[in-house]
């Protein structure tokens, strides 16, 4: 009989140390967000606060998985900066914009899938050292600095949504090798490219060459191929910003 009684504290001991841990770090939220003890952080609804601060930023080492739940509309400015244990995101159709620096400095995050929804992303991934591959959705207007030293990103595709490629948006993205810019690009920022040491090839469809500044493309390989349309080619050698190319083909 004591065995028994013995075993029942036990286990309502281990039941109430488990409601305990898991809760623990909901204690200090609010009905907008909780923090639960295995590391997941779930947003429940728009947030506003004082930035760059936020209510979660002492506990930001502890975050390994941040869950956006449906009816989210926008992701605030450094959001989630520093969360350098962070690998998973998910973000729901609701979310329309994703402030800057929302994800800066996550050093372990690899991958991400951004929504339809999403239209604007400025500085949001900016030196997310591990970061291999993201995708942008079609609704992508503009991404301002977006990657700035991502440094193990190798490639990207950009949708023929995107009107801008912003200031430094790949600056230091020395794994990159080739980047397409679509048709729909019409200015490339100052150094958007700047330090992109490991480019092989840059395919620019736009039939007037984007507006670019002198250092939107600095310490590129001057050597690299720039593939544009064939009745451009002319343009882009006298285009500033692009003149610097001499391998430029037709496509």
């Amino acid at each position: 009989m004591k065995k028994v009684s013995l075993l029942l504290i036990t286990i309502a001991l281990g039941i109430s140390a488990y409601r305990f841990f898991n809760t623990y770090w909901a204690d200090f939220a609010d009905d907008s967000w909780d923090l639960s003890f295995n590391g997941t952080l779930t947003i429940s609804k728009d947030y506003t606060w004082e930035e760059p601060i936020n209510p979660w930023a002492s506990k930001r080492d502890r975050i390994k998985n941040i869950v956006i739940e449906d009816g989210v509309t926008h992701i605030g400015e450094y959001a989630f900066s520093g969360c350098k244990n962070l690998t998973s995101v998910t973000i729901p159709n609701s979310v329309t914009s994703i402030g800057w620096s929302a994800f800066s400095d996550c050093y372990s995050l690899t991958s991400i899938t951004i929504p339809n929804s999403v239209t604007n992303m400025e500085g949001a991934f900016a030196n997310c050292r591990a970061l291999r591959s993201i995708t942008i959705p079609n609704s992508m207007k503009n991404i301002d600095g977006a990657f700035y030293e991502c440094i193990e990103l190798t490639s990207i595709t950009i949708p023929n949504s995107v009107i801008k490629i912003g200031d430094n948006t790949f600056n230091n993205c020395i794994s990159l090798t080739s980047i397409t810019i679509p048709e729909s690009v019409k200015t490339i920022g100052n150094e958007a490219f700047l330090g992109c040491s490991s480019l092989k090839s840059i395919t620019c469809k736009a039939p007037i060459p984007p507006h670019s500044q002198i250092y939107s493309f600095a310490e590129t390989p001057d050597s690299l191929l720039l593939l544009v349309p064939a009745n451009s080619i002319e343009a882009y050698k006298k285009a500033e910003g692009w003149a610097r190319y001499k391998k430029i083909q037709g496509i």
